[in-house]
């Protein structure tokens, strides 16, 4: 359906199929999005602040969008080896990212959902709808996350979230044994183009908000998007919500979107740049699944999966820093085969650990010969091995942040009272108090700290990690490197301020942009 207006036949695309004059675009290092349409006439131009493009312009010119990161596909099919399927190929190909994504295009082809995001769609869905007769079905067109049905609002922005795509056409039908409503069909493509599915997509691209939050969610204004992923309800989370709501200050000042998302988001994940997970992480956690899917899509994430295995293991950081000479409290392995012959053998007190503990917790102090083989025995039932160190008391330990080599942050954090650890817990795990802390200037925090700091990270990886040292007559020694370091709001950030968000995020920027072969912006 073409609009009404009798200038639309003369517009450039028509003519020659090019690209938009240049009054009608912002400046390159300016521009987000590249838009590629199929048909010119549907679209007059949607938004400044995007270069527009017909799709067979794009697909025979690759230096098309040159200086953006993404391409918005507008094409009415994106069925197999159909013009709109090679927008999307080639545009990753190219280095963008598209939306949508070919990887979206096969979740929405087979509905893939998991469990629990397909439950809380079709949940969502019965709430709307309610009960009604046998064989009945709703369909429910969708344009970034908008509907003309108010009542299924919510139900349109859910489905923009779990299948990003600009539009989308979900049927479901009734179900009359349990009462609720079932996704029976998705497709990517409107029936057609109305003037109101114009002016969600012009909404979309030139407004400042991110996509998924309602009227006005726009994406488009930003050079790249990064996701956090992050629990609300995570007791001990490495990012309270002061320092999350400074990492998407950072991001408004930075030009980059970021957007909070949860454990049902795992489909969404192809239509962001980047991935920084502020959850607890762990191998048998959906954060690691997360991160293999980002990494597995080209993103850039922290913390990336080698990073979770190899910092949640014990085990694998005492035999990498023994080899590599990184100073480290006298440590043993412990095994059943082994465990008799070592009894005898290990310093009182010691300490020992499981493999995969984190914030304290899983770690213990044994301070006779009867709790030592009590404890390890114990321990031993639910892993091969354990590691034994040490005891070294000191009043406080180091906390280290580094990423990508150089250092962010230093803290002191000192023991909680009346015990050996920086956080006392009870029997159950429960924590009980913090000890105090104090963060100090970079410059001021002891070289062989630092030093010692950074060779153990060379050893990890090139990612976000928190190092946990001890000093002992003036020689730092490693405890162990954190993949997920806390950054909360008034204890890390307590020297730099907003200034430490921002760097973070300034390396995500200059990550992204090596990994799309992207332009740096003067």
């Amino acid at each position: 359906m073409c609009p009404s207006d009798n200038t639309i036949p003369d517009h450039p695309f028509l003519r020659n199929e090019g690209v938009l004059p240049s009054s009608l675009l912002s400046k390159p290092e300016k521009r987000a999005s590249l838009i590629v349409v199929e048909d010119a006439a549907l679209w007059p131009a949607l938004s400044p602040r995007c270069q527009m493009v017909t799709a067979r312009a794009f697909l025979e010119d690759e230096s098309l969008g040159r200086g953006s990161s993404r391409v918005v596909n507008l094409c009415r099919s994106y069925r197999y080896q159909r013009i709109g399927y090679y927008v999307s190929l080639l545009a990753e190909a190219r280095g963008f990212k598209p939306l949508p994504t070919l990887g979206t295009l096969q979740d929405i082809k087979h509905t893939t959902l998991s469990r629990s995001a397909r439950a809380q769609v079709e949940r969502l869905a019965s709430r709307v709808w309610g009960k009604a007769a046998r064989g009945d079905v709703h369909s429910l067109e969708v344009t970034f996350g908008q509907s003309d049905d108010a009542k299924a609002a919510g139900l349109a922005r859910l489905l923009f979230r779990t299948f990003p795509a600009p539009f989308l056409v979900a049927t479901f039908r009734y179900v009359p044994s349990s009462e609720s409503w079932s996704l029976w069909r998705l497709s990517p493509e409107l029936r057609e183009v109305l003037p109101v599915a114009r002016e969600r997509v012009a909404e979309w691209l030139g407004a400042p908000r991110s996509p998924g939050a309602g009227p006005s969610s726009g994406r488009g204004a930003t050079r790249f998007d990064l996701a956090i992923l992050r629990d609300p309800r995570e007791r001990e989370s490495p990012s309270n919500e002061r320092a999350l709501k400074s990492f998407v200050r950072a991001g408004e000042r930075l030009g980059l979107g970021v957007e909070m998302i949860g454990s049902s988001d795992l489909p969404r994940i192809p239509s962001f740049d980047a991935l920084l997970i502020r959850q607890t992480t762990s191998v048998h956690h959906y954060t690691y699944r997360f991160a293999q899917a980002a990494k597995g899509a080209g993103l850039f994430v922290i913390d990336a999966p080698e990073d979770i295995v190899r910092c949640s293991n014990k085990v694998y950081q005492a035999e990498l820093f023994r080899k590599h000479k990184v100073p480290i409290p006298q440590t043993w392995v412990l095994s059943k085969p082994k465990l008799g012959a070592l009894l005898e053998q290990l310093p009182l007190p010691c300490v020992l650990k499981m493999p995969d503990s984190s914030f304290s917790a899983g770690v213990f102090k044994v301070s006779t010969r009867d709790e030592l083989t009590e404890r390890a025995r114990q321990l031993l039932k639910t892993s091969e091995l354990v590691v034994a160190q040490a005891f070294v008391p000191t009043p406080f330990d180091w906390r280290v942040g580094v990423m990508e080599g150089e250092v962010l942050f230093v803290c002191r954090y000192h023991m909680a009272r009346s015990h050996w650890q920086i956080v006392q817990r009870d029997a159950s795990g429960k924590k009980l108090r913090d000890g105090l802390f104090e963060t100090l200037p970079v410059d001021s925090a002891p070289d062989d700290v630092k030093r010692t700091a950074l060779a153990a990270t060379s050893l990890i990886g090139n990612g976000l990690y928190g190092v946990d040292l001890k000093e002992v007559n003036g020689q730092a020694i490693v405890i162990e490197v954190n993949d997920n370091p806390n950054i909360d709001g008034g204890i890390e950030d307590h020297v730099l301020g907003d200034a430490l968000y921002d760097r973070i995020l300034e390396k995500f920027i200059a990550r992204i942009t090596a990994l799309r072969g992207l332009p740096e912006r003067a």
